[in-house]
Parts: C-alpha cells; structure tokens; sequence
C-alpha cells in the first residue's frame, strides 16, 4: 500500500451500492490516479445497456479552483488520510455536491458517498461500494 491508498483501480459492486433516487448502474469502474500535486478521477458506468463516462481532475490541495466547463462553478480535492479523499463543488457560492471515498482497513474496498443538493435545496445521497481491481 502506499499513503494514497485510495489510488488505483476499482471495480464497482452494484448490490452493494445505494441511490437514493433511481437505481444503481449495471457495472462501473473507477480510477482514482496522483499526478504530481493533481488528482484525476475517470469514471465509467452501464445504466440499462448504455455506456457512460466522465473525467475530472484538480489540485489535492483542499482549495476551491474554478471549474472551466461550469460558470461560476468551483471544486476541491482535500487528501484526509491515507485511506480518505474528499471533493467538494461549490457553484454560485452553494456547495452543490460533495463526495468521500474511504478505502477498507485491507485496502480492497473502496466505499463512495455522494451527497447533492438538489435545487429545493433538499439532498440525495448515493453510496457506491467497488472492490480493487487485480
């Protein structure tokens, strides 16, 4: 393990994973990669047969940098511990979402919590659960 342990590849488990509103995706994959001082994330997921994806990346650094495809949008990256990664997206001065992912004391899996504001104001959660990929 190194001091990023949330680093890698990960595989989802779909039955493990909760949505507040709608369902869980089919499969998904997850790649948490250290750039330097950047963290990049890529994620992909199936939802009833259709193939989705989106990347995003940033400074680990717990300040909020603008977002260039979201106006007046801004993101943070905070590394916690070596088993816990935060982001946060603020737009307009309102934090929107905000996301935690904590590695297992074994390193093989890695729970995800998502929590969005949805624009009554109230939220929705999402917990994923994905295993290491070997």
């Amino acid at each position: 393990m190194t001091a990023r342990n949330y680093e890698g590849e990960w595989i989802m488990l779909p039955e493990l994973s909760f949505y507040q509103l709608g369902e869980a995706p089919e499969s998904g994959r997850y790649h948490i990669e250290i750039l330097g001082d950047d963290v990049r994330f890529s994620i992909d997921w199936v939802t009833h047969g259709v193939n989705q994806s989106v990347s995003f990346d940033g400074p680990l650094d717990g300040e909020l940098q603008p977002i260039n495809a979201v106006p007046d949008g801004f993101a943070s990256y905070s590394h916690i511990d070596a088993n816990t990664l935060e982001s946060r997206f603020v737009v307009k001065g309102l934090e929107v979402a905000y996301s935690r992912r904590r590695v297992s004391h074994d390193g093989e899996l890695l729970a995800v919590l998502q929590v969005n504001k949805q624009p009554d104001g109230s939220s929705v959660r999402i917990s994923q659960v994905y295993r290491r990929s070997s």
